[in-house]
């Protein structure tokens, strides 16, 4: 149901007082020690709406605000906020993890503490609200691991919200199966005995032809698209082994399953062709398409018609990507709309959706907030090293197992000796950061003894 005004002016009181609490308890964070992970100073958030904040599914990024109330139960997911990588001091012209997960974790801590202070004042009916700090939704699944940890057991109904180049209510997702193709051949001098190798990058682009020829026979609504993770050694050396990453991707998971037979017969194709050994291996956790709850979508559209806040009609010339609140939605009554935080045609990950993060500050301003009254807060992956050379070279190898990518680790680590994460993290404050979520990629418990010791107090 739309909010009332009284309401709506209680949750402006609220606003303020929790913008001072957080500043207050964020120096005290900085003062002590950095927090493990992301989830630490978001989950001090929702304590300044009366609220317990704890831990759940033995998650140390994973926290649940639990309630007062009685049934019917709503849990807000708020992701650990990964910010925009922007303003870094090796990697201004890289967006890295640019797609607006900061509005999903704020949004859903601010959303929580004003619902519960609806539900104690105003609502005439009884309920409980749950903020659950959800991490790793893009290659982790962590709804899911939640949900199978029983979190979200007692919850009756479920809202999250995502930036994005356009405010739709309504908007599906697909489901993805993640799969691993290597290839498995011999390995010899490509100028001197090439007859003698067997040639595993050949298998590799094979399979790449193949997906691409099979394009014409699938569904229009189905994508499959994926990178060559290793491509051999050096360009004297037959191959002799190989591997590739891909998505496949639906809107119903029984064609996902059909992509991933189809993908196994193409990828037994190259290798038979090229007379290598082929193993496909895929993630276990299947993200679900999302199934929004058609009644609480019209209500959240009539709440945004109460705020002037209208939604976007869509053109058509996107595509769909895919979530693990689509596990949530297939579970429970769910919510997953997004909001307008750049112009339209504006692609999440990527600089430009980066740069626009900007234009969400300008509504702010246009509706008589401060710009400064949201804060912004800014994931760091850091690496403290006094040989930058070998912690560069690490965090390429991290990246390059995790996401596929190495050159990530350009576009949103700051690494080195004391000194040069102390002028990276500043550079990130300078450009607007309002609290950093400090990351270490390795050796986590010793990298957050020496931040805490070495570069913490220098902020």
């Amino acid at each position: 149901m739309p909010a009332s005004s009284s309401a709506r002016e209680r949750s402006s009181r609220r606003r303020s007082e929790r913008r001072r609490s957080r500043r207050e308890a964020e120096g005290r964070r900085r003062r002590r020690r950095p927090r493990r992970r992301a989830g630490a100073p978001l989950a001090s958030h929702p304590r300044h709406a009366r609220a317990r904040v704890q831990g759940t599914a033995g998650r140390r990024v994973a926290h649940r605000v639990p309630g007062q109330a009685r049934r019917p139960r709503r849990a807000g997911r708020g992701r650990i906020a990964d910010g925009v990588p922007r303003h870094h001091s090796r990697a201004r012209p890289r967006a890295g993890h640019a797609c607006g997960h900061n509005v999903i974790a704020t949004a859903g801590c601010g959303a929580g503490a004003a619902l519960a202070l609806a539900l104690s004042t105003t609502l005439p009916f009884a309920g409980r609200v749950q903020v659950i700090g959800t991490p790793a939704e893009e290659g982790g699944a962590g709804k899911v691991k939640l949900m199978d940890a029983g979190v979200f057991a007692d919850v009756d109904a479920a809202m999250m919200i995502h930036g994005r180049c356009g405010t739709q209510v309504w908007r599906p997702t697909l489901g993805i199966i993640k799969v691993k193709a290597e290839f498995f051949g011999q390995a010899a001098h490509a100028s001197s005995w090439p007859w003698r190798g067997v040639n595993a990058l050949n298998a590799v682009i094979g399979l790449f032809n193949a997906l691409d020829a099979m394009r014409q026979q699938i569904r229009p609504d189905a994508r499959m698209h994926g990178i060559i993770t290793k491509g051999g050694e050096q360009a004297n050396i037959i191959p002799e082994y190989t591997s590739a990453e891909f998505y496949l991707r639906a809107i119903t998971v029984d064609y996902c399953w059909e992509l991933l037979r189809r993908f196994t017969a193409a990828a037994e194709g190259a290798a038979a062709a090229t007379g290598c050994r082929v193993t496909v291996t895929h993630d276990p956790t299947v993200h679900e398409p999302l199934k929004p709850n058609a009644t609480m979508a019209g209500l959240f559209a009539k709440n945004l018609e109460l705020i002037d806040f209208p939604e976007d009609p869509d053109d058509g010339q996107a595509g769909y990507g895919s979530t693990d609140c689509g596990n949530v939605s297939q579970r429970l009554p769910t919510i997953h709309p997004y909001i307008r935080i750049s112009p339209d045609g504006v692609p999440g990950h990527s600089r430009e959706f980066a740069e626009e993060m900007t234009l969400l500050r300008g509504i702010l301003a246009e509706r008589g907030r401060p710009p400064q009254s949201f804060p912004v807060g800014k994931r760091v992956y850091v690496a403290l090293d006094r040989d930058r050379a070998r912690a560069g070279k690490r965090l390429a190898e991290w990246f390059g197992a995790f996401y596929g990518k190495p050159e990530l680790a350009e576009a949103v680590c700051v690494w080195g000796d004391a000194e040069a994460c102390v002028e990276g993290l500043r550079a990130v404050i300078a450009a607007g950061a309002g609290f950093l979520m400090l990351n270490p990629v390795f050796d986590e418990l010793e990298q957050l003894e020496r931040l805490a010791a070495d570069v913490v107090p220098r902020l």
